[in-house]
């Protein structure tokens, strides 16, 4: 698989890997450095010590026309021509293998009178939907899909619809979708549509929230623009137009033995930093905007992958206070470093003329980047490395990879409690809110939850990253990315389903009548089909000894309404799971969430035990485009990323 992906996306004909990393060196060092200079960078790559993003290694030193960047952010103004503008803009950078960031807030709202033609607006969602599909069109130099992030700001009237866009599996697939929070709304903000946005990243991990207020109070380029958007992955907040490279130091290869090399560490980091802004200058830019905005303020996104590896080679948990204490050395030496050779390079090369409030001018700096630091989700590029992604924690203990000398199983030497799903999220928290102290730019991380998270967790933890002066925060609980399939046959038709053992604690008597416990007593639930033949649901009654009598007798008679008027049963079940009663959560006895959802519960096992040419939904994990293994959701981007192939929904 290793071999698969270095072929179809990066190995140009004929190359090899350690050609590759030659070629880039060269292309990006030939017009500022000496050959030695090269040399060295090619090494670090070669070795794994350093890598760059994505578009660098596919596209530098080669014919293409394809851009070195991999986060660019565009800007949408409210009028037809500014939207169609992007639209096409957006394509170019997709063409150029970029991702793309764009803020709809301008975008006025669904129903607004448009003076021009006497019309009404389509709204916000309906312009994502156009950028969706043009994204679905235009394939990243023939290799991939487009990635984009969505952003609204929690104040705009279509926010409730935004919210809900992604609720149903396959809508809105090329894009990441997040609310622009205010400090206001985090602290006052109306409850109801807090709790909307809580629900919804329950549900189904979007959207996610970015802090604009704590973007912009760190936004060195005041004086040219507010910060409202970020690339698809929430790492870079960028101004309109502007892009930004990004490359990252492999923190595992730092240890040598049991003891992190400083020494060595800085001299990566001055590499790190002279490679990445001449790649700004020889860099391939999709419109001429984009290529003024990024000469202006030449942002550069420096970073590290490979942390939990190096916690593991310390021997030192990563859920424990233990694991702070190397980020506050190393993210020190790290921002140092950056900035002093970055300092240097102003005086080589001229620098960056700063906003007289911006930091750099307070602390009488002169600096050739506006911004140095980022930390990325690098799924692709540490699958390149064979180290962890980025600052999260491994995903598994154990798990497979395959290549052209067959199947290889990996085994990580670490404890249950240290893998991603079982480490409290107040400890992934904590990581990321000390590495961002360190970090101009942003942290991309998800804070993994198990299925058993409630919204209160979710609640919680927006609540304190708003505090503890994270950026943003993207949450995924564990089994919310997932498809409902229904399969029919005509197999399945003629051939009766075997009928299958329903849970502990619920019995199915003659007549198809059910019994199960809620969290208010017992319910019975008792459904009848069209006729003998079994074919189609037709009514449900629900009976119940305690909690809401008339409301349960309510929903029966509603639900066979529906179904008196062809509504689909699966329909009607997803929609019964989805509520939520706090008597429910609580007892631990309840099969399902709430009364509703035992109800769907007892829909989906007749159809799956008994309704010839039907099967109720079943769980599918998300699988990859590429080897169709099951993704991962664990580093920073909501399309996921596949641990035995190294596809990555973000660049």
């Amino acid at each position: 698989m290793r071999n698969k992906l270095l072929t179809t996306r990066y190995l140009q004909p004929g190359e090899t890997e350690p050609d590759m990393y030659k070629r880039v060196a060269s292309a990006v060092c030939r017009n500022r450095y000496s050959n030695e200079f090269a040399q060295e960078v090619t090494a670090a790559m070669q070795n794994f010590f350093f890598l760059p993003n994505s578009p660098t290694l596919a596209n530098a030193g080669t014919s293409k026309v394809g851009g070195l960047s991999a986060c660019y952010v565009l800007p949408i103004h409210d009028s037809l021509d500014s939207i169609y503008k992007t639209l096409r803009d957006a394509a170019l950078v997709h063409k150029f293998f970029g991702g793309t960031g764009f803020d709809f807030s301008e975008v006025r709202p669904r129903g607004s009178p448009i003076e021009s033609t006497g019309g009404s607006a389509c709204g916000v969602l309906k312009v994502i939907e156009l950028f969706n599909q043009s994204a679905d069109t235009i394939r990243q130099g023939g290799k991939r899909e487009g990635a984009n992030m969505g952003i609204l700001r929690c104040d705009h009237p279509d926010i409730e619809e935004f919210i809900r866009a992604k609720e149903q599996d396959g809508v809105l697939s090329h894009f990441n979708l997040s609310v622009a929070a205010t400090d206001d709304f985090m602290k006052h903000g109306d409850s109801n549509l807090i709790d909307q946005i809580v629900h919804r990243a329950w549900l189904r991990g979007d959207p996610g929230i970015i802090f604009i207020d704590a973007i912009n109070r760190n936004n060195v380029n005041r004086h040219l623009y507010d910060i409202a958007a970020t690339n698809p992955c929430g790492e870079l907040p960028l101004g309109p137009y502007e892009s930004c490279n990004l490359g990252s130091l492999n923190l595992s290869k730092f240890c040598i033995e049991g003891d992190f090399d400083l020494d060595l560490f800085k001299e990566h980091i001055r590499m790190g930093v002279r490679f990445l802004d001449s790649v700004i200058d020889i860099n391939n830019f999709p419109i001429p905007e984009i290529r003024e905005a990024t000469l202006l303020t030449r942002k550069i996104g420096l970073g590290i992958m490979g942390w939990h590896d190096l916690l593991i080679q310390l021997e030192i948990p990563y859920a424990s206070r233990e694991a702070m204490e190397p980020i506050h050395t190393i993210g020190a030496v790290l921002k140092k470093t950056a900035i002093d050779e970055s300092c240097i390079l102003a005086e080589e090369y001229g620098p960056y003329p700063a906003w007289e409030g911006s930091e750099w001018h307070k602390r009488g700096i002169e600096i050739r980047n506006s911004t140095l630091l980022t930390i990325a989700p690098t799924g692709t590029i540490s699958y390149l490395a064979g180290c962890s992604s980025g600052i999260e924690p491994h995903f598994a203990k154990e798990y497979t990879r395959e290549s052209e000398a067959g199947t290889e199983k990996f085994v990580i030497n670490i404890d249950d409690s240290d893998i991603s799903h079982n480490i409290h999220y107040l400890w992934h928290l904590n990581h990321q809110a000390n590495w961002q102290k360190y970090i101009d730019n942003a942290v991309s991380k998800t804070i993994n939850l198990p299925s058993t998270a409630t919204e209160d967790d979710i609640r919680e933890i927006y609540k304190t990253s708003h505090q503890l002066g994270c950026k943003g925060v993207t949450i995924y609980r564990d089994g919310s990315k997932t498809s409902q399939v229904l399969t029919t046959s005509s197999a399945s038709r003629s051939t009766p389903k075997p009928q299958s053992l329903l849970p502990p604690g619920v019995t199915r008597r003659p007549g198809h009548i059910y019994t199960l416990p809620s969290g208010c007593g017992t319910m019975r639930v008792i459904i009848g089909a069209e006729d003998e033949k079994y074919e189609k649901l037709r009514e449900v009654f629900v009976l119940t000894a305690g909690g809401c009598t008339a409301n349960n007798e309510s929903t029966g008679r509603q639900i066979s309404d529906s179904l008196e008027y062809g509504m689909p049963a699966t329909l009607i079940s997803s929609t019964l799971h989805k509520v939520k009663c706090i008597n429910a959560m609580k007892n631990k006895e309840s099969i399902g969430k709430s009364c509703s959802d035992n109800i769907g519960l007892c829909i989906d096992w007749e159809l799956r035990d008994f309704v010839k040419g039907a099967q109720a939904p079943t769980v599918q994990v998300p699988i990859c485009p590429d080897c169709h293994k099951p993704l991962s959701f664990g580093s920073g981007c909501a399309q996921g990323e596949c641990p035995h192939c190294g596809w990555s929904g973000c660049l």
